[in-house]
């Protein structure tokens, strides 16, 4: 990471909690893919001109952040948000091929999978995932900004009570899946702390001018 890494304590705990269920290679793994993809960001803002980032191993996920504005026109904001799904999918299938091929061991598969999983739920059209970050640059194109931020909005809490609703139903069918359901309240959680769009700029986060 071209901006340096930090972390919070919690990530540790996590560390240990799959260390004791014996899956600290997916955890790992999980962890990898995620810098990986972060990563993709921070070169692409990097090459536009937007200085160093850094990602931050926060509590709610991992996050990319400055200690200043990063300015970047709406089109520049959409190709950096773009970078890091495109990262996590090529990624998931250059593993996946050469596990297939069998050039890699089984970890190979696993780690495809994680990648293949990063990509789609970061293209979600929910701020502040990459899929809503993309979803605003063009509404914000198309429509007056106020306007923009509420369809945004809109959308994003559709997606997220969605996979609420939709994870509730498959922990019930299944007795025992919960994933769909974990992301659903994530995503739920993501949009109350965001706060309006408009002042995502103050948690150190992308921010795009007109």
């Amino acid at each position: 990471m071209t901006g340096g890494l930090r972390a919070a304590p919690v990530w540790f705990l996590l560390f240990i909690s799959f260390y004791i269920a014996s899956m600290p290679s997916l955890f790992i793994m999980g962890v990898c893919a995620a810098l990986c993809h972060e990563a993709a960001h921070a070169a692409a803002i990097e090459l536009m001109g937007g200085g160093r980032v850094r990602a931050a191993l926060a509590p709610a996920g991992i996050r990319m952040e400055s200690d200043r504005f990063i300015f970047l026109g709406y089109g520049q904001e959409f190709a950096a948000a773009l970078c890091g799904p495109l990262m996590s999918a090529l990624l998931a299938a250059a593993f996946f091929f050469l596990w297939r091929e069998g050039l890699a061991p089984g970890w190979a598969k696993y780690f495809s999978g994680i990648n293949l999983i990063l990509c789609l739920f970061n293209l979600l059209p929910v701020w502040p995932l990459d899929g809503g970050r993309m979803l605003r640059c063009l509404l914000v194109r198309l429509l007056p900004f106020a306007a923009a931020e509420w369809a945004l909005r809109a959308v994003s809490w559709v997606f997220a009570l969605g996979c609420v609703l939709v994870g509730a139903a498959v922990l019930f069918a299944s007795g025992y899946n919960f994933s769909l359901l974990f992301a659903g309240v994530f995503l739920c959680m993501g949009l109350i702390g965001s706060g309006r769009v408009s002042e995502c700029g103050k948690e150190r986060r992308l921010f795009a001018r007109l």
